[in-house]
């Protein structure tokens, strides 16, 4: 173990303060959760269920300066993070170049501007969003709110409702079915990234147009890519994914499941006299599930390549494709139904052809849910493509317990194992940008043997010198 000293000048060492304050408050609820057992023998009433589902509200905000999610500025050296502070929450923007922090924005003008266009009381330590996008090098940002996107211009200190973009009229069923509904029309087309086509769904295919063809010649001038969409198989719109260089389009081709509705009726609603029905979309197991296959098209040569499933023949869910910036291929993931098999895999642009890249296997459950500093909810999946996918950062709970591992991004080589020991790793926060071959990662680890909780700063290379690591040890119990 290195002192701090070892450490590199990116590692601030306020971070290095506010973590341990962190973990105590997750020591605190992993304590109350090994006391448990004792009053396994008490009955459990009406107040121990009400005080366990208040668990969270109760403990989240007695930690300060827990740090969450960064997001960077695009086109610049800085980037954001919301942290915990007495009676909410602010945000700081940190220079990575300059190596300084200061509050991202005027915590309370935003406040006063959201208070007047929301028409409610909005506290500058309790804005109402926990994650936002600044865009325009920072001169703005955008955050979501309910269904609602607001853009808040950071130097007049005003706040509008956008419009919504691509949103169907059709309900949500409020169960578990998130496969994109068909949607034709050239009136949803998306624009290639230089400008020159739009892309839509058109009768179930997928149609290109010249984006600056005149009204009258649009329909002439509009072909179609492939002839084998159709109602009970077809083109769904919000997966299609231009290459950077506009020269190719992937697409998933959707064959629905069956769609298992379950029924409820809501006897004594509290707002209102008579019983509410509804329904909701849920799966039994051994039902048909949707099948995704994906497709790509050469624009310029209108040929479509066919892509072989042999890799993905049975899948549970496919992740939407990320293009590689200099186009040579994409990814997308996939989860094997039953969640014994889950893949990374690549396709190249050039021919079609796909390939794994990382391949998890497990004779019981792969855990596909993004790691997370949620300490009541997160999962183990953690994936951060470097240098365009030159190197792939992985979880991975291949040796028995789950470590950060670098793979080769172009041979699915595994190249080396970035953390290491008996523990579980239950928050990995990258402080980076994807370009970058060293970052400060702060990671929240928990050694199984001692029931030691310990936090360690970790800041990791991916060139010889392979890690530095500072770790605190925190509380025992």
């Amino acid at each position: 173990m290195h002192s701090r000293k070892s450490t590199p000048d990116f590692c601030f060492s306020s971070r290095a303060r506010e973590f341990p304050r962190a973990n105590f408050g997750l020591a605190i609820v992993l304590t109350a959760t090994v006391m448990l057992p004792s009053r396994l023998g008490a009955a459990v009433g009406l107040g121990d269920y009400e005080r366990a589902l208040n668990l969270q509200e109760k403990y989240q905000n007695l930690v300060l300066h827990l740090p969450d999610q960064v997001e960077w500025i695009e086109g610049t050296d800085r980037f954001a993070y919301r942290r915990s502070i007495p009676g909410g929450h602010e945000f700081i923007l940190v220079d990575a170049e300059k190596q300084t922090k200061q509050p991202a924005f005027d915590h309370s003008r935003l406040a006063a501007e959201l208070t007047r266009v929301l028409g409610e009381p909005v506290k500058p330590e309790a804005l109402p969003f926990e994650r936002l996008r600044f865009v325009d090098g920072g001169a703005a940002l955008e955050f979501t709110r309910e269904r609602d996107r607001w853009r808040c211009d950071l130097t007049a200190y005003t706040c509008a409702k956008q419009p919504r973009e691509n949103e169907t009229d059709d309900d949500d069923d409020g169960g578990y079915d998130s496969t994109p509904r068909p949607v034709n029309g050239a009136a949803h087309a998306i624009h290639s990234p230089d400008g020159n086509w739009l892309a839509f769904v058109e009768n179930y295919n997928v149609a290109l147009r010249p984006a600056h063809a005149k009204p009258a010649d649009a329909v002439k001038q509009t072909f179609v890519l492939s002839n084998d969409g159709s109602e009970g198989n077809y083109y769904a719109l919000e997966t299609l994914a231009w290459s950077p260089d506009s020269k190719h389009l992937a697409a998933y081709r959707v064959r629905p499941g069956y769609k298992r509705e379950v029924h409820y009726v809501e006897s004594s609603p509290a707002d209102q006299l008579q019983p509410k029905y509804s329904s909701m979309v849920y799966p039994k197991a051994g039902d048909l599930l949707a099948l995704f296959q994906p497709v790509l098209f050469d624009v310029a040569a209108r040929r479509e390549f066919p892509i072989d499933n042999a890799l993905f023949p049975n899948p549970y869910e496919m992740t939407p494709f990320v293009w590689r910036k200099n186009s040579r291929g994409f990814t997308f993931e996939y989860n094997q139904r039953g969640h014994q098999i889950y893949r990374v895999i690549e396709v190249e642009a050039g021919d079609g052809k796909a390939r794994t890249l990382i391949e998890e296997s497990s004779a019981t459950f792969i855990n596909y849910e993004p790691l997370s500093r949620n300490q009541f909810d997160h999962g183990k999946h953690y994936r951060l493509d470097l240098e365009d996918g030159n190197e792939i950062l992985w979880a991975s709970e291949r040796d028995g317990w789950e470590h950060i591992y670098l793979f080769d991004g172009h041979t699915g080589v595994l190249k080396q194992q970035i953390t290491h020991g008996e523990g579980r790793c239950v928050r990995w926060t990258t402080l980076m940008k994807p370009t970058a071959r060293s970052t400060l990662r702060p990671a929240v680890w928990i050694p199984t043997r001692t029931h030691t909780l310990c936090t360690a700063i970790r800041c990791v290379s991916t060139g010889p010198d392979s890690q530095r690591s500072a770790a605190q040890k925190l509380t025992t119990h």
